[in-house]
């Protein structure tokens, strides 16, 4: 992430995510994903349609500079910042989530941070904290700010909460602020940022830490897909009619996340409450995620006794059912699907619209 005035180097998060292709597999996108300016009036507010946050031309003394839509659809929108006078630069990021959890993608934020693209962060004085963001959850959010070396960038930090299914992050980094003064800063700015009322409450937000046995890795075998597996797969974007939001994308009410060992700078994968039996993988910075674990449906249908392994992936506008797993698949697996494989359904976020495709060639043998 990099200051607004190189709107797309310091200030930003490399939006990473996988695009979809017309034959229905996935790609991984150009290092970083297309972006069309918003034309709006330097001195009027803009108003995000779905979700009713105002970006305003000026909060907390920070000036509206510029602001970018990552698709059509305004599901992936950043607006930048900057306030001359402390050599500061805030970047706004709203986003539709594949999973609205605010500790997962607060962690992966972070590792990309880490990186040093604006200089080495010092995580040994890097400060965590909890808050409660202007929607009004209780301790939904999460703020970290550290000290950086190397570059004339001095300090940098990221606030990040929930919003039912949505996510809206800030990025802030300054050549004259020390982190302390920062944290100032960048609380006050995202208290200040027009923000509507949650929907609905959110689980209270969390840093995650190492989870203390690596998950298994050895390699599953596919089941051969069928049409009961397309059809069942395209129930995953089933939502009550009376909801406003992707219910399939809120985190579970329960889930406390452990960061496995396979993590790496591009992806990461947790486990909640340290199980072996399920896990997500959270990818790039921008809220695709893949679920996969254990499934009872296709069994209780079919009268099979054998064990089924279910991986759905959630961007930010589609839903994607795979081919069954025989057991847990090795991470390894699961991120060569997300790029490579080939989904059985898809469907459009908040739309009834489903597609149903049979990959051909797939068989029970081991998947690569």
């Amino acid at each position: 992430m990099a200051g607004p005035a190189a709107c797309c180097k310091a200030g930003d998060m490399i939006r990473v995510r996988p695009v979809l292709l017309a034959s229905l597999t996935f790609a991984l996108a150009p290092a970083s994903a297309h972006a069309d300016p918003i034309k709006v009036d330097v001195e009027a507010d803009w108003h995000h349609a779905q979700t009713k946050f105002v970006f305003a031309p000026q909060v907390s003394r920070f000036e509206r500079i510029a602001m970018k839509d990552y698709g059509n659809a305004e599901l992936d929108v950043t607006a930048a910042y900057s306030d001359g006078a402390t050599q500061t630069e805030a970047t706004v990021y709203l986003f539709h989530a594949g999973l609205a959890d605010a500790s997962v993608w607060h962690d992966r934020i972070l590792a990309f941070i880490e990186r040093g693209e604006l200089g080495t962060l010092d995580t040994s004085q890097t400060r965590t904290s909890t808050f409660t963001p202007p929607s009004g959850q209780p301790s939904a959010g999460i703020r970290s700010v550290g000290p950086l070396s190397g570059t004339s960038a001095k300090s940098t930090g990221i606030a990040i909460y929930p919003f039912a299914d949505w996510l809206l992050a800030v990025r802030m980094t300054s050549h004259s602020l020390d982190p302390d003064a920062l944290d100032v800063r960048l609380s006050t700015f995202v208290e200040e940022l027009s923000a509507p009322r949650a929907p609905i409450g959110a689980p209270k937000a969390y840093p995650i830490l190492a989870c203390t046995k690596p998950l298994p890795n050895k390699a599953a075998k596919f089941y051969k897909p069928t049409m009961m597996d397309a059809l069942l797969g395209a129930t995953i974007n089933l939502t009550n009619k009376d909801e406003t939001y992707d219910s399939g994308a809120l985190p579970p009410k329960d889930a406390d996340w452990c960061r496995d060992p396979s993590s790496t700078s591009e992806y990461g994968v947790y486990r909640s409450k340290g199980t072996r039996s399920s896990y997500i993988v959270a990818v790039g910075d921008s809220g695709t995620t893949a679920s996969v674990g254990r499934e009872t449906l296709s069994g209780a249908i079919s009268g099979s006794l054998s064990p089924s392994f279910q991986m759905t992936v959630r961007t930010v506008d589609h839903a994607y059912a795979f081919p069954r797993f025989t057991r847990l698949p090795a991470v390894s697996q699961v991120v060569a699907q997300i790029y490579k494989g080939q989904p059985i359904s898809s469907a459009t976020r908040g739309s009834p619209d489903t597609t149903i495709t049979l990959p051909s060639g797939l068989s029970d043998e081991e998947a690569s």
